[in-house]
């Protein structure tokens, strides 16, 4: 309940964000928002984020693009690690 004032003013200006791509973009339209990083497991975060914004929102999968076993790594540490999964798939 702390985080909300602040989760509402990002979703005010993801609003403006998508309003300004969609204006600017001829007609394409936003259809979904995936998140990642550590706060993205808040709880009811994805929700509230859904329903303000509607638009369907989800956390993101990082496991699908990897080959490798991650049974090693907790589910809840996955979004940590977004940034570093991206360079290693860089090579």
């Amino acid at each position: 309940n702390s985080l909300l004032p602040v989760v509402d003013l990002l979703i005010r200006e993801v609003k403006r964000t998508i309003n300004f791509y969609e204006t600017k973009s001829g007609g394409q339209t936003i259809k979904r928002i995936v998140l990642t990083g550590g706060s993205s497991g808040l709880p009811a975060l994805v929700n509230h984020l859904a329903n303000g914004l509607n638009i369907e929102v989800q956390n993101s999968n990082l496991m699908l693009k990897i080959k490798q076993d991650s049974s090693q790594i907790s589910p809840d540490l996955l979004p940590h690690f977004g940034v570093a999964f991206g360079l290693a798939m860089r090579q």
